[in-house]
């Protein structure tokens, strides 16, 4: 028989689980209708899902699979980009683009930063919703 403290880890730990198999399921559901939806309609699709991601980060829960950070790398090295250049070009820090690249914080669009980077991998044709 565990301690009081190691059921309320246990808890904890369901808990969690819980609100990333929840935001998983609603993560599937948006991809489904974002790829049923027509070119048109895509611009709109991803403004309101911002203002979700907003909302989120305002109340913040775990958001699996929301911005895949190999991607944006992936992106800046494809593009021949030092860390520098694009943080030159963009007019952010090196430091955060390492922190992005790296997956130590996701970009969020409540920042100008955030916002700076999400737009470059917008503008090279990346949804960092993954959708």
């Amino acid at each position: 028989m565990g301690s009081i403290e190691d059921k309320v880890t246990e808890a904890k730990a369901e808990v969690e689980g819980a609100k990333l198999n929840l935001l998983g399921a609603y993560l599937s559901k948006i991809q489904a209708v974002y790829t049923r939806i027509s070119p048109e309609q895509k611009d709109d699709f991803l403004a309101n899902l911002e203002k979700i991601v907003i909302k989120l980060e305002q109340n913040p829960l775990p958001k699996p699979g929301l911005y895949d950070t190999s991607k944006g790398r992936e992106i800046r090295k494809g593009l021949g980009l030092s860390k520098k250049e694009l943080a030159e070009f963009i007019g952010v820090q090196n430091r955060m683009l390492y922190r992005y690249e790296n997956g130590e914080v996701s970009p969020r669009p409540t920042n100008k930063v955030g916002q700076k980077y999400l737009a470059w991998l917008k503008d090279q044709g990346y949804n960092p919703y993954n959708l």
